[in-house]
């Protein structure tokens, strides 16, 4: 273990913390301010330095205090991967959804990890062309009610497999992709709304249809099924499921890190993002 991995995580936050206040007062790049105090942390943390922000109710004034100075917005402009996490938000903090309503901040963002509240507010600035989306803890028929500029860049998704339809499951699958002209990697988290009712086995027959009319698209690269905790009782279920199917784009990534909750997954999201791994085109298998 390197000696920036035995740094007090307490330290490091402080580090970040005055390095993000001399690029305010002084105008210039953190990043370059953090690699003089030690290069031991740039090198632990510049995978996602100043390319990735977390907005949470414990940074939500600090980040309000940015946006509203224009001398800082190129710490916006520098991000490219931002993530809300669903299971420290308050849903009626109005703050968070006013940063990310805000035109002309995450115009170099590609990737986007955070529930729907927020997925929604930013994806009405006419600036914002995300390429990656995660929408935690929302099922994914949501985001067709949104702007469909903003979804024309989108290349894979990742969300919960709809829990009700209006009309046929084919037909859903049908707009989704009209929706997501550009989509090639779609990954499903609780099927046939399981997070709702974590007890309640998959009904592969609700399945087949619509993967079938997604994987009919010969643009669809990869169609995969995300399942963690109790929800790895469905694995013989969507083996049936994937032997019907017989098609090799079709995956089901088993994540067998503990999960106390069934919608654990989600909240693990932006711990993967910090760490590097590709939770937009995950792995069939994932380990802590």
């Amino acid at each position: 273990m390197s000696r920036a991995e035995q740094l007090p995580v307490e330290l490091v936050l402080d580090i970040f913390l005055s390095a993000a206040e001399i690029s305010i007062f002084e105008d210039r790049p953190w990043v370059v301010q953090l690699a003089l105090v030690s290069h031991d942390v740039y090198k632990l943390v510049h995978p996602v330095l100043y390319r990735t922000m977390v907005i949470n109710p414990q940074n939500i004034d600090r980040i309000l205090l940015l946006a509203s100075d224009e001398r800082s917005l190129h710490v916006f402009h520098a991000v490219r991967c931002l993530a809300v996490p669903h299971d420290e938000i308050d849903f009626t903090d109005d703050a968070i959804a006013s940063v990310l309503a805000r035109p002309r901040l995450f115009t170099s963002t590609v990737d986007l990890c955070a529930p729907f509240y927020a997925l929604k507010e930013v994806l009405y600035s006419p600036d914002f062309r995300p390429r990656r989306i995660i929408i935690s803890h929302s099922p994914l028929a949501y985001v067709l009610d949104r702007p469909r500029a903003a979804l024309q860049s989108v290349t894979h998704i990742v969300g919960y497999f709809p829990m009700t339809f209006t009309g046929p499951a084919t037909q859903w699958a049908v707009d989704f992709l009209s929706g997501l002209p550009a989509v090639t990697h779609i990954t499903f988290r609780h099927l046939n709304g399981v997070g709702l009712n974590g007890t309640r086995p998959v009904d592969p027959s609700i399945l087949e249809e619509p993967f079938r009319t997604l994987l009919e698209s010969r643009r669809i690269r990869r169609l995969a099924v995300h399942i963690g905790g109790r929800r790895l009782q469905d694995l013989p279920l969507l083996e049936r499921l994937e032997h019907r199917l017989h098609d090799p784009r079709f995956c089901i990534c088993i994540d067998s890190r503990p999960m106390p909750r069934d919608w654990e997954i989600d909240c693990l999201d932006v711990k993967d993002i910090l760490t590097g791994k590709d939770i937009w085109d995950p792995p069939c298998s994932i380990t802590d």
